[in-house]
């Protein structure tokens, strides 16, 4: 996990904010970085960061 990093979403359904865990992956040698987390029971948002 990309150590004690955050992302501060908006649910896009009820327009509230959300704290997501940011983590990274090396996929095909290039390192990714993504927010994960669950907005409700059973509903998970992944955000990427802008370019």
């Amino acid at each position: 996990m990309f150590e004690g990093k955050v992302a501060v979403v908006t649910d896009p359904h009820h327009g509230t904010e959300k704290v997501f865990h940011v983590y990274e992956a090396d996929i095909d040698g290039v390192t990714r970085r993504f927010a994960a987390g669950e907005f409700s029971n059973g509903v998970t948002g992944f955000y990427l960061p802008e370019r």
